[in-house]
């Protein structure tokens, strides 16, 4: 059986704690739901947020909100973010712009942001791509509200020299999301959590949400199997921090690239990228045939689904960058496999 690039990290008291909530008959949004965001906003360092079904309206909503004033249309983003920022029900609420990267790390560059502003600019976004950690007081110079997606960092903190453990990924930022989809770090089998840092700003979040139907809001039943992996992150992470650590050992004797990890990073828990020179396509026959996936990492970015020109970093990084599976789920054997397999493509 092939090795998925990705694979969610269900365990059994997953499973338990979802069939408690279907035998208790509570499958609508309720107090699982709002545990659910108490457990998120305190790992943030928020002050509260919503949890939806739908990752495309539950971006939407916050775009709504932070486009509430007249003029302010725009939202700065990676060219290399997800592609669901894109969606109609969001589409509707903002105007991406989309901006190039820093070609060593993947993550959003300032001078980019900084040449695409303009007075009807709403916000920025902070993707922290493939789990490395954008710096956000390298955006604090442009007075805007700042949103940052952990959904391939949750569970991480940011370095910080004076604190020990770092600080909460929320703390620099205004808002943050957490998608819910398989492919997240936690994932509840779908949806979207918003989370805000100000009590007002929440409130308001709120607020927007109850315009919409019950079922815009996410059920209990996704939120008691994303509470558990919540709660099992930090578990999570150190076998993922094992992995790269068994990766890296392998990477180290080959004559290849792989990006740079920001200050306020130490490695990749998400997956582990290459950056790759030769037939891309050909390397992922040929991991295929010895049972790993492998695939593009950034071939469901808004870069696939938008025309732009004005990204060349980003556009490089889209043909060359390909990841390997690295997630809780792998077998030290599992490991063995795709460790020689990036010794011997690299």
């Amino acid at each position: 059986m092939k090795i998925p690039v990705f694979n969610p990290t269900i365990r059994r008291r997953d499973l338990d704690a979802v069939l408690t909530c279907m035998v208790d008959g509570k499958l609508s949004g309720g107090e699982a739901v709002d545990a659910l965001i108490a457990v998120v906003c305190e790992k943030l360092g928020h002050s509260g947020g919503i949890a939806v079904r739908d990752p495309g309206k539950g971006i939407g909503l916050l775009f709504r909100l932070l486009c509430a004033e007249e003029g302010k249309r725009e939202v700065a983003v990676s060219a290399l973010a997800p592609a669901w920022y894109g969606d109609p029900s969001a589409l509707k609420e903002a105007d991406l712009k989309l901006c190039d990267v820093d070609v060593k790390t993947a993550l959003l560059s300032p001078e980019s942001v900084s040449e695409r502003l303009s007075e009807a600019t709403a916000a920025v976004i902070l993707t922290d791509t493939l789990g490395t950690v954008a710096d956000a007081l390298d955006f604090a110079a442009f007075k805007l509200p700042l949103i940052r997606d952990v959904s391939a960092s949750f569970g991480l903190t940011a370095a910080d020299a004076e604190r020990e453990g770092g600080r909460p990924l929320g703390e620099d930022v205004d808002y943050c999301l957490l998608s819910l989809e398989p492919e997240s770090m936690v994932t509840g089998g779908g949806g979207l959590i918003v989370t805000a840092k100000s009590r007002a700003q929440a409130a308001k979040l709120k607020r927007l949400l109850a315009e919409y139907s019950e079922q815009t809001v996410l059920s209990d039943l996704n939120a008691s199997l994303a509470h558990i992996q919540v709660q099992t992150s930090e578990t999570a992470l150190r076998r993922r921090k094992e992995i790269f650590s068994v990766y890296m050992a392998a990477f180290a004797r080959s004559r290849k690239e792989t990006l740079a990890f920001s200050d306020l990073s130490d490695g990749f828990y998400y997956v582990f990228p290459v950056l790759v020179d030769v037939d891309a396509a050909e390397i992922i026959r040929y991991a295929s045939k010895k049972g790993v996936e492998i695939r593009f990492a950034f071939e469901k970015s808004l870069l696939s689904l938008f025309n732009e020109n004005g990204c060349p970093a980003a556009l490089s990084l889209k043909t060359r960058c390909l990841i390997f599976p690295l997630y809780p789920m792998l077998s030290a054997e599992d490991c063995k496999v795709i460790s020689r397999l990036i010794t011997t493509v690299s």
